[in-house]
């Protein structure tokens, strides 16, 4: 049997990852050493490793990686993640780890990973988001995967263009559709009495994180010019999301919050601070049931 260590440090990533570490945890030929590190185990991130719990999935070991710091570089992060994770493989040695996505904690496990010489499966690799520093972690986290797993036909030929060998990239597709084709769908009412918001009214759904160019500017007049345009719409309750771990992620939320405290009367402002994020599955019932869904940052869709 082979042992194959997931590794998971936000909410958006498991709720990507899910399916596949249901069916690794179902198989008889694998062994699942699911690992959960990063936001997922930081109060100020959400915490949000309870969601995890509440798929009933084994949890082989809780790797912390943060610090109470939210302004700490993201240098220190990534070089305490890489001894963290150093000391886990050389007790744990597995036979792959797998991993997904570009963001800079899985850049740090990925290099642990490589460092001892252990093959990395890399979902969602040859995706391109030009500007942020999502673009060279993914691109790093490529070359120093075995197996490639991309979203897409253009991935998979970017990747071969970077020197992957064509035998070792299978385009799979994205996970994203398989959750909106397979996830239990929630009603509005159950929406509202999970949230406790009446969302039986307009709303709109609406995340910001903070840009990671070198270019970026202050995420503060970012978010104060997005706080400015929602106070400009009459009839619509604001459903808030907290920010990512990135740096200035931090400073959006408070915003947000404060924003959101000080907005009376029709306009029903209200902030979710309780998680960086909504529940996957409330997500995909506010994004199907609101009026509008705003995602806020240079590289995302739209």
């Amino acid at each position: 049997m082979r042992t194959i260590t997931v590794v998971t440090a936000t909410r958006a990533e498991y709720g990507l990852l899910r399916p596949v570490v249901q069916k690794i945890a179902a198989s008889d030929v694998l062994d699942l050493q699911l690992v959960v590190t990063g936001a997922h185990l930081c109060p100020r991130l959400g915490e949000t490793v309870h969601e995890i719990e509440a798929d009933d999935l084994p949890i082989a070991a809780r790797l912390p990686i943060f610090t109470d710091n939210a302004d700490e570089p993201v240098a220190k992060t990534i070089a305490r993640t890489m001894e963290i994770f150093d000391n886990h493989f050389a007790a744990h040695r597995p036979d792959a780890v797998l991993l997904l996505g570009d963001r800079f904690e899985i850049f740090a496990v990925a290099a642990a990973a490589a460092a001892r010489h252990i093959p990395i499966a890399h979902i969602s690799g040859g995706d391109v988001t030009l500007g942020a520093a999502d673009e060279y972690y993914r691109h790093c986290i490529s070359k120093m995967a075995a197996v490639h797993f991309p979203s897409c036909a253009d991935s998979a030929a970017r990747l071969v263009r970077m020197g992957e060998a064509p035998d070792t990239v299978f385009c799979v597709g994205g996970l994203g559709d398989e959750n909106i084709r397979t996830l239990p769908k929630m009603s509005r009412e159950e929406l509202c009495k999970s949230t406790g918001f009446d969302l039986m009214q307009p709303f709109a759904l609406v995340t910001y994180h903070p840009e990671t160019a070198p270019d970026a500017g202050s995420p503060a007049v970012q978010v104060q010019a997005l706080c400015d345009a929602m106070a400009a719409v009459d009839g619509v309750f604001w459903l808030i999301t907290g920010s990512n771990a990135d740096a200035g992620g931090q400073v959006c939320t408070a915003m947000m919050q404060t924003f959101a405290a000080a907005t009376p009367g029709p306009r029903r402002i209200c902030a979710e601070p309780r998680s960086a994020a909504l529940p996957l599955r409330h997500g995909l019932r506010s994004a199907r049931g609101g009026q509008l869904v705003v995602r806020c940052r240079r590289d995302a869709y739209l």
